[in-house]
């Protein structure tokens, strides 16, 4: 192999190597982030909540919709980690949008609206927060912070259930109760499980 032939054959690979490497990083980068849907069926508002979320790093848009319907089909096909959800839109409300989505995880659910009677029934649906309309930033990055918390809570958890899902194998061998007596003709083995 000429000298010439090996340093293209080296640039090569280290050119394959940069472009493994910028993968894994937007890889990880997008493993970090908040995935966020926008449910709202007012154009404006969804503008307006897009433009507060892209104030974060941490935070990414990955859908917006402005129907009942179209929000029932986002949660099932996307599952996000947070919705911002309107109460009030044509087809099926929000509250009937987690009804009938019926995710088995289902995400935090932040209902933004122009109405404060409906808090009591949000929070009755298990929202994570209730903000109303016109949106402050004080008041979303208190339901930021919270969905933060909440995700690195399903984090911790889900790493000790793979955690424990991998050990139990383990313990269930350990936790075998054996008695081992000799006899004239060998060893006798009882197990007791």
């Amino acid at each position: 192999m000429t000298n010439g032939t090996s340093t293209k054959l080296l640039e090569g690979v280290i050119h394959t190597i940069a472009i493994h490497t910028i993968a894994v990083h937007k890889a990880r980068s997008m493993a970090d982030k908040i995935r966020a849907i926008i449910a709202d069926n007012e154009p404006l508002a969804r503008r307006g909540i897009r433009q507060m979320l892209a104030q974060y790093d941490d935070i990414i848009v990955v859908a917006e919709t402005g129907s009942g319907r179209e929000s029932v089909r986002a949660l099932r096909a996307i599952k996000p980690d947070v919705v911002f959800m309107d109460v009030e839109m044509p087809g099926l409300d929000g509250f009937e949008v987690l009804r009938q989505a019926g995710i088995a995880e289902m995400p935090a659910v932040i209902f933004v609206t122009a109405h404060d009677e409906f808090a009591v029934r949000a929070f009755d649906a298990n929202a994570l927060d209730y903000l109303l309309k016109p949106l402050r930033q004080e008041r979303l990055e208190q339901a930021l912070d919270r969905v933060r918390e909440r995700c690195r809570s399903a984090k911790a958890f889900g790493g000790s259930q793979r955690l424990s899902s991998l050990l139990a194998p383990r313990e269930k061998e350990r936790s075998k109760a054996r008695i081992v007596a000799r006899t004239s003709k060998g060893q006798l083995v009882i197990d007791f499980n």
